[in-house]
């Protein structure tokens, strides 16, 4: 199966969705 763009790009924005997430409930560090 190959894998469309804008699938590649709705992956990438919910990885960073959850990893923002993750750093406002205070369960890692922010960025720098």
């Amino acid at each position: 199966m190959i894998m469309q763009p804008q699938a590649e790009l709705n992956y990438q924005r919910i990885a960073l969705a959850i990893e923002y997430l993750e750093i406002i409930s205070g369960t890692k560090p922010a960025f720098g």
